[in-house]
């Protein structure tokens, strides 16, 4: 029996390499490779967080923003733990590498917890089946929740149904780890120990079993409570609005759910497309299991109870997400482990000693054929990965070929898109390959039923970029999602000297196409940006668009901007106040506007025909004082720029 732990022991953790070498040539082939979906949003977080763990001078800005209605959105609610490694490792790994980098960390840990409490047989077949399902190396190769969560929730179960001496401690581990996975997951937790705690309360009527359990995880979360508070109100409203509200109205007006057994139906279709088995061997070990008049029934009763309670919350929710299905392939997987197990022992075993003279016989040939069965579905996981890798690899190289286009344009621009929600070409993607994020200058609501192209060309007057892919590239049809892409581009092609852009440039890639639209942008240069001091002398330098997109073309248009004008009381310094645009090397006068109070002020300049280039806003009156010498103005507060191309070719 050592020997056969010693080897299984051995082949488990070669396993483990072999999944991650598999995970990085995958990546590697079809670099490059950005995280898909909410995978982008976590790691723009990891570069908010990069920036405050390396740059000490942003520290009070990171703990400022963390005192404010949006702390949710700088510590997400969502992938809190693999957001903080990746913002320690982003800077010395690869970024393709880095989310499989992650998920091989939390299936070492898994696997390694999970021979501290089980057999390495357990452990052995458990891995085995946790990676054999179809999509395997799409979660693998994301920084998605569910990969890691999936891993958690096993742990969870298996903790929750052990009789180990730790149990309690254990518990209270994993409840914090859990919560930083997602804060999603106190959902999880509640369910899985209030179905433990009654199952085992009608069995066995032991309190004192059930206080252990209740007093670890509620302790646990009584003491959290002062740092995930605001994360719990968020979850709650979360749950909410996807089973009652109004993104459950949308989901259903999507996908075509319109009730609960839709769901349930749902799900068990995308069961067997993980892993067409999964569903058919837990109900076989189920029916097993209470048949069997050597199994306990009371164990089994609470194996399958407390597993399935883990489905409850995805059941009241009315959104359909395929990758959550594995949240569901996990708790079928633990009753196949738990109760596969129980017969394993109390039956397989005593049929050796009858008919065979060897027992390894069988408990070999079964270990045989979990590893052809694990190595038919790695294939089939890896088949399917290759087309959409490659998928996600032509479409990262678009974003960063329209990245570099927007980088051409200083300060921090504005996109619109006539999609919306395309993981790598949203925003969050484009800004991905910047420095700096970009904003979001048009509708970003993917539900295009009962509209009309039109309604994607409302644009803001800040916006200077517009990029439109030639068709619907993404989604079927059916799904209503950006299915007025076509017709959008045809539109704005027509109307976009209207809007005042011109075209810079079109991508191809793939089969696909995009145009990219520029107005230009308008940048101001402060001479005083520290925070609070934000005072301009007499002449401020701003930026009209970028020379190496306006390629020599006139713009037109106006400049919006609101400035602050002290009253010093002194006697020199007082209304009414010029204000001019000139020319970078002249005091030519290209327009101006009059101010007549102190206080804050809103100031238009007009300006026609001029080229793409440098310019300097000057204010005719200026003061010092003698706490401070500085020739000062006034305080510069915002500036947004409409300005259009004019004499479009």
């Amino acid at each position: 029996m050592i020997q056969v732990n010693k080897f299984l022991n051995k082949a488990l953790w070669l396993i483990l390499a072999l999944i991650t070498l598999s995970a990085i040539v995958l990546i590697r082939q079809f670099s490059p490779y950005i995280p898909d979906y909410d995978g982008l949003d976590y790691f723009r977080v990891a570069k908010l967080m990069n920036g405050w763990l390396f740059s000490p001078s942003d520290h009070k800005i990171y703990m400022q923003l963390a005192n404010e209605a949006l702390a949710v959105a700088y510590w997400p609610i969502s992938n809190a733990l693999s957001v903080c490694i990746s913002a320690l490792f982003i800077q010395i790994i690869d970024t393709n590498l880095l989310p499989s980098l992650i998920n091989s960390l939390y299936l070492f840990l898994f696997v390694s917890y999970l021979t501290k409490i089980k057999s390495v047989s357990y452990v052995f077949i458990a891995t085995l089946l946790l990676c054999s399902h179809t999509f395997f190396f799409r979660l693998f190769t994301t920084l998605t929740t569910e990969f890691s969560v999936g891993l958690w929730i096993f742990a969870f179960l298996l903790t929750l149904n052990s009789s180990h001496e730790r149990r309690g401690i254990y518990l209270a581990v994993l409840t914090v780890l859990g919560l930083l996975l997602r804060t999603l997951d106190v959902v999880f937790i509640l369910m899985s120990v209030s179905a433990y705690n009654l199952i085992h309360y009608a069995l066995w009527k032991n309190r004192q079993h059930i206080f252990t359990s209740l007093s670890y995880v509620g302790f646990t979360l009584i003491l959290t409570l002062p740092l995930f508070f605001q994360h719990y109100k968020t979850t709650f409203d979360y749950v909410y609005q996807t089973s009652f509200g109004a993104t459950a109205a949308s989901w259903k007006l999507m996908s075509g759910v319109s009730d609960r057994y839709d769901v349930i139906q749902q799900y068990i279709k995308f069961l067997f497309l993980y892993n067409p088995l999964v569903l058919l061997a837990a109900i076989v070990m189920i029916i097993f299991s209470f048949y069997l008049k050597t199994i306990s029934k009371r164990h089994a009763a609470l194996v399958v109870g407390s597993s399935l309670s883990v489905c409850f919350p995805l059941l009241m929710a009315s959104s359909l997400n395929i990758m959550v299905v594995f949240w569901v392939y996990i708790a079928l997987l633990f009753i196949i482990c738990e109760l596969g197990f129980l017969i394993y022992n109390d039956n397989v075993l005593r049929i050796n000693k009858l008919y065979f003279p060897r027992s390894g016989v069988i408990k070999n040939g079964i270990l045989v054929g979990f590893l052809v069965a694990f190595m038919f579905f790695m294939y089939s996981s890896w088949d399917y990965e290759v087309p959409y890798l490659k998928h996600q690899s032509n479409i990262s190289k678009i974003a960063y070929e329209i990245s570099r286009v927007i980088d051409n344009e200083e300060g921090t621009p504005t996109i619109a898109t006539n999609y919306a929600g395309i993981g790598p070409l949203n925003e969050v993607g484009l800004s991905w390959h910047r420095s700096d994020i970009l904003f979001n200058g048009g509708i970003d609501d993917i539900y295009s039923k009962n509209k009309h192209p039109s309604d994607y060309l409302v644009l803001k007057g800040s916006t200077n970029f517009f990029i439109t892919a030639h068709d619907t590239y993404f989604f079927p049809s059916f799904l209503g999602i950006n299915d007025h892409i076509k017709e959008t581009h045809d539109l704005f092609t027509l109307k976009s000297s209207e809007f005042g852009f011109r075209k810079v440039k079109e991508i191809s890639g793939g089969g696909r196409s995009f145009d990219i639209w520029y107005r230009p942008g308008v940048q101001v240069y402060l001479q005083y940006s520290s925070y609070g001091d934000n005072w301009i002398s007499r002449n401020l330098p701003i930026k009209i668009g970028a020379e190496s997109l306006c390629s020599g073309e006139k713009v037109s248009g106006k400049l919006y901007f609101s400035v602050n004008f002290p009253n010093p009381s002194i006697t020199n310094y007082k209304p009414p106040f010029l204000i001019t645009l000139n020319d970078k090397n002249s005091n030519n006068i290209l327009s101006k506007a009059l101010v007549n109070n102190y206080g804050d002020a809103d100031v238009i300049l007009d300006v026609q025909n001029i080229s793409c280039g440098e310019y300097v806003i000057s204010f005719d009156n200026s003061f010092s004082t003698n706490n401070d010498a500085r020739n000062l103005s006034a305080m510069f507060v915002k500036l947004e720029g409409a300005i259009k191309f004019v004499d479009i070719k």
